[in-house]
């Protein structure tokens, strides 16, 4: 067999030759390199004999080569990794050589990460190269779409609420880019309560009772294609009859022949109200006003067991009514005596005295 050796120059580092006469391995420099490479025989006798040849190898360059990209990310999303076209030679670093036009691409070592300016949907691009020790890429584009965002309405539903009795809800928006807007797209709220286009604040005291269907719509604050984006949520509030109370809980008592007068009073409705007795009925010389006074001056005594209705003034579902029993007493006034005189004659009996 043949052994081989290098008897003069050097071969690229990285590169060796066998004694079988394999060159092989991987360059890690680029030049030209001249080099001799000696073949020794296996002859006997006058032997061994040689020959050599002298050979010039070109080692060149194998920077990395950077290709065009895609990424699709979603709206107001941060630090999304953008996957590279990276062939050629292993790269060892990356660098951003044109901004994005609506977002902020970040190289750091052989990664790059993408974050769309808030608010921003639609298409971005930005350049990238990629290097190593044996040179620098060429730019190559990433194109980047951002997506729509998904705008979502909270609660789900509506709390009830009740005539005549202040309420509040607060609807919000998440998923877009805030500020939002809120507005009654479809249906109607209940009179009396109103939906606040900057907070989403439905508050208010409704008038009528029923149920009434709605849609609220949110409109976010995003720019770019598409923009601005909206979601809606349909709605049903239930508005309830309300409580109507009457005070007070027992009445005064009344005497025959005295001026009486007791006002009872409602809450709880829609005002004004108006007010009737509507079972047993009052003593005589006494009446009920629709406005809610007691008056009068009572000609007979007794208990007399009464009910009285007051009705409020709410729409839709309404008027709502609310009663209370009462017993009125009535007694007679007791006897007042006085100071008299009397003059009666001496050794006199029983003299009346007036």
């Amino acid at each position: 067999p043949y052994s081989y050796a290098v008897t003069a120059g050097a071969l690229p580092q990285g590169l060796t030759l066998s004694s079988g006469g394999l060159l092989s391995g991987t360059p890690t420099s680029a030049g030209t390199f001249n080099f001799t490479v000696s073949a020794t025989d296996s002859s006997t006798g006058a032997g061994p004999y040689s020959g050599s040849h002298a050979y010039s190898i070109a080692v060149t360059a194998n920077p990395p080569i950077a290709g065009s990209a895609t990424l699709t990310v979603a709206a107001n999303s941060s630090a999304n990794p953008v996957t590279l076209n990276l062939t050629g030679g292993t790269a060892t670093t990356v660098a951003v050589s044109t901004a994005a036009g609506h977002g902020t691409a970040t190289a750091s070592g052989t990664s790059i990460t993408y974050t769309p300016t808030p608010g921003y949907v639609g298409s971005d691009s930005f350049a990238y190269t990629a290097g190593n020790a044996d040179g620098t890429s060429a730019p190559a584009t990433v194109s980047v779409t951002v997506s729509a965002p998904t705008i979502t309405l909270t609660p789900a539903t509506l709390s009830s609420g009740a005539i005549a009795t202040a309420y509040s809800q607060t609807v919000t928006a998440t998923g877009g880019t805030a500020p939002y807007s809120y507005a009654i797209t479809s249906g109607a709220l209940p009179a009396g309560l109103s939906l606040n286009p900057t907070t989403g604040l439905l508050a208010g005291t409704p008038t009528s009772g029923g149920s009434f269907n709605l849609t609220v719509t949110a409109t976010d604050s995003s720019t770019g294609t598409g923009a601005p984006f909206t979601a809606s949520r349909a709605y049903t509030l239930t508005i309830g009859a309300p409580t109507v109370a009457i005070t007070p809980a027992t009445l005064p008592a009344a005497t025959v022949a005295t001026a009486y007068s007791q006002t009872v009073t409602a809450s709880g409705g829609t005002a004004p109200y108006t007010y009737a007795v509507t079972s047993g009925a009052l003593p005589a010389g006494l009446t009920l006003s629709p406005t809610g006074v007691l008056s009068g001056t009572p000609t007979a005594d007794g208990t007399f067991n009464v009910t009285i209705t007051a009705t409020d003034s709410s729409a839709g579902g309404g008027p709502y009514t609310g009663s209370r029993a009462y017993s009125l007493a009535v007694g007679v006034q007791a006897p007042i005596a006085g100071n008299v005189s009397a003059s009666v004659a001496a050794n006199s009996s029983a003299n009346p005295v007036t």
